[in-house]
């Protein structure tokens, strides 16, 4: 063998073991889960809707059985409350909850054996883009940047939208879907998850129109998950679905065909004579590939 030829067969020996030596990560699913848990105080027996020890382990139980790895969470009454429904979980949980909202905080768990990273978690207020009308009084967005195992940046916003039926509220609730639109079309190319209790529908929950609207169109750049489960519903008391999943268009990429769905734990006769919700939980999943480095 000529000295040449044993040089080319030495560098491409050496290129296929730096190859593969590559850092390489199994790609996974991540299950995504929104869910409005009625006034869930942060103390035992106490608050708007008392529940019992027993109450709070029922509520781990219902979101172990969503398998869930990120929530976005309604009407949560103190850090406290989120300690308690995670402390039998046979999962490892972040936390994170907004300051505004009295007794209806929003909220975040996170399984940290998948989210790796979170970053800029802060209430989007004035200072964000957000008219102070608006939102003066309720609850403000709560927003966080994750990074999950896989390399995958995330940017997440939870919403508690603004209820009631008549015109004000329902002019309210529209006005914050625009600051919503707005903000995030400053944001770029993201992996967004705007997810929570938006208190509508998507034929509009009163006769003042849609206010979600917004989100739908075709240039949101996202669509809404739940227009897949359209006739389902999350609320218990009016049977309507208003707890909704929105992902953009590079996260609806990694989104599992046909995994959206409302958790109808109503129906389980497992969680009979517990206090759990007047919502339902909305799930969905999402996968990602293998990366190497």
């Amino acid at each position: 063998m000529s000295v040449r030829l044993l040089m080319i067969f030495t560098l491409f020996i050496v290129s296929c073991e730096s190859n593969n030596s590559k850092s390489c990560s199994e790609g996974g699913s991540l299950t995504f889960t929104t869910f409005n848990i009625q006034f869930l105080s942060g103390t035992v027996d106490s608050g708007e809707v008392p529940r019992s020890l027993e109450d709070y382990v029922a509520i781990n139980t219902l979101l172990e059985s969503t398998d869930a790895d990120l929530i976005t969470l309604q009407e949560i009454g103190a850090l406290s409350a989120l300690e308690l429904i995670t402390e039998d979980s046979s999962k490892s949980w972040g936390y994170e909850i907004a300051i505004s909202g009295g007794s209806q905080h929003v909220a975040m768990l996170y399984n940290t054996e998948k989210i790796v990273a979170v970053d800029n978690v802060h209430e989007l207020t004035v200072s964000d883009g957000l008219t102070l009308d608006y939102w003066s009084g309720v609850r403000y967005p709560l927003y966080a940047e994750l990074t999950t195992k896989w390399g995958t940046e995330i940017t997440v916003i939870a919403l508690h939208l603004k209820a009631g039926i008549d015109e004000s509220g329902v002019l309210q609730r529209a006005n914050q879907v625009n600051d919503i639109v707005e903000f995030i079309s400053g944001l770029g190319e993201r992996n967004i998850i705007i997810a929570g209790d938006l208190n509508e529908t998507f034929d509009g929950i009163s006769e003042f129109g849609d206010t979600l609207q917004l989100l739908e169109d075709d240039n949101s750049g996202g669509q809404f998950l739940t227009s897949e489960i359209s006739e389902q519903y999350t609320s218990l008391e009016f049977q309507d679905l208003i707890d909704h999943i929105w992902v953009s268009d590079s996260m609806y990429e990694f989104y599992s065909t046909d995994t959206v769905h409302v958790l109808p734990f109503d129906t389980d006769a497992e969680f009979d004579n517990f206090i759990i919700s007047d919502h339902r939980p909305v799930v969905a999943v999402f996968d990602f590939p293998s990366t190497c480095k």
